[in-house]
């Protein structure tokens, strides 16, 4: 295809969307990797990873595909998933995941053919989050989504990184030859100060780092009145089934982000001397990004030394930069915004279906940690 000036689109009168269902992405899996077809709506990761998804069963339509020519030309994928409904019972639905038409074909409304196709294969069974721009304008001119929480957050940059912040609006060239090697002239002067940070008292609290078997039994625990449920079979998959790889993978058509140098969950529970307050922090860092997919604990005084405990550990691990949503570790990382390079705010905002909105619990503003950093798919991308 012309991947210059885009041609004048005519639309194939054979061109059709097809919906795919989960079993069908199972009878022949390696058959949606086949470059041949077009654009490729999964990486081989991710692929695996609907595939194995506890959630689903074989009916959910997982994938749309517009074809033209025999040519896969666009694609939505769904991600099936279950909530907790107003009167305690399970309900299903699907995240909208990825979406994606190929550069020559955009600005005709094939996005909004392929979403109308989801809404009608799920019964507008659907949510969203962690969406991009575009994606978002289209779903607020369908007038068929509405907002189901915004969650307050913050990014908090502890070293120079305008690489990272301005390398799209500069260029890769100005990036890779001004930008780069200016943040690693900032951030050795960084770098010593950091290393001279306090860290926790150990007097106050231990800290220890657990297994993923001990974590997910513990998380499953706390979690089992959120409002998704994540439990022992989905946390073993997630962790099982990443979408990011960090070994070389070579280049196939996927338009997704799914390699990373480092890509690593860690998990960490701190207790206060007494034994009277705990937390527990699960960590993901993707390159120099970290996350806290899942947090949880009691009391008051440990979550101010986990807020001391992200800060020293992004320092020790050279960290860039932390985002966080989590309403009980947000105000005692802003009270230490005098060891941070700069702190932005980053809301999350989580949308639903109209037609799904009437089955939500009625107090799902009202309760706190009923909806976790880890909830959507930031888990599976460390991305937020």
């Amino acid at each position: 295809m012309n991947r210059g000036k885009t041609p004048t689109y005519r639309r194939d009168p054979d061109e059709t969307i097809r919906i795919v269902t989960l079993g069908e992405l199972r009878e022949d899996p390696e058959a949606w990797l086949n470059p041949q077809h077009g654009v490729l709506p999964f990486s081989p990761w991710r692929l695996r990873s609907y595939v194995n998804n506890p959630r689903a069963v074989d009916t959910d339509p997982v994938l749309l595909e517009c074809l033209s020519g025999g040519q896969r030309i666009a694609f939505r994928t769904l991600l099936p998933d279950t909530f907790g409904d107003i009167r305690n019972g399970r309900q299903r639905f699907a995240w909208l995941s990825g979406n994606y038409v190929v550069p020559d074909f955009r600005r005709h409304g094939i996005s909004t053919r392929l979403l109308e196709k989801a809404e009608e294969a799920w019964e507008g069974r659907l949510m969203y989050t962690n969406y991009a721009p575009a994606s978002k304008a289209l779903y607020d001119k369908s007038g068929r989504f509405q907002l189901l929480q915004k969650r307050d957050g913050s990014r908090f940059h502890l070293r120079a990184a305008s690489s990272h912040l301005l390398g799209n609006r500069w260029g890769p060239l100005l990036s890779k030859t001004l930008l780069r090697p200016l943040d690693r002239a900032v951030n050795v002067f960084r770098d010593t100060r950091l290393d001279r940070l306090p860290g926790m008292n150990s007097a106050l609290c231990t800290l220890r780092e657990l297994h993923p078997k001990e974590m997910i039994q513990k998380t499953e625990r706390s979690l089992g009145t959120s409002l998704f449920q994540r439990d022992h079979e989905l946390f073993s998959w997630i962790l099982e089934d990443s979408w990011i790889r960090t070994e070389q993978t070579g280049f196939f058509d996927y338009p997704f982000s799914h390699s990373a140098n480092l890509f690593s969950n860690r998990f960490f529970e701190l207790v206060s001397a007494d034994e009277n307050q705990s937390v527990v922090l699960w960590i993901l860092q993707r390159d120099s990004h970290l996350v806290v997919p899942y947090a949880y604990g009691n009391g008051d005084r440990i979550w101010s030394w986990a807020a001391v405990f992200l800060l020293d550990h992004m320092a020790r691990n050279r960290v860039d930069h932390l985002t966080i949503r989590n309403e009980k570790l947000l105000p005692h990382l802003r009270s230490l915004k005098s060891h941070f390079w700069m702190i932005r705010p980053m809301a999350q905002l989580l949308f639903v279906h109209k037609n799904l909105a009437p089955l939500l619990p009625e107090n799902i503003n009202q309760s706190p940690g009923w909806i976790q950093d880890g909830d959507g798919d930031l888990v599976f991308t460390g991305l937020a």
